[in-house]
């Protein structure tokens, strides 16, 4: 459900964090010895190290974040009431 005092839907973050893992699971197990899938091997590895190594991590940074929930006070300004 989204809340308004958030500047993201958490549940949607943990359902993406949930969907990747099962897309990395899944780009895992495919295999193929045939030399003329090399092609798509590849594409299948280079996907798979883009969601291992650069949106895991940023899904992981955005789920443990508290900087959209807990304000930060700044020397002459007021933090917004709750």
């Amino acid at each position: 459900m989204p809340r308004a005092d958030l500047g993201y839907e958490p549940d949607r973050i943990d359902a993406l964090h949930t969907k990747t893992i099962g897309a990395i699971g899944s780009l895992r197990a495919i295999t193929s010895t045939d030399p003329s899938a090399a092609f798509a091997m590849a594409a299948v590895r280079g996907l798979l190290t883009t969601l291992e190594t650069g949106w895991m991590p940023a899904i992981v940074a955005v789920r443990n974040s508290r900087a959209l929930v807990d304000p930060v006070p700044v020397r002459g300004f007021g933090v917004p009431k709750r």
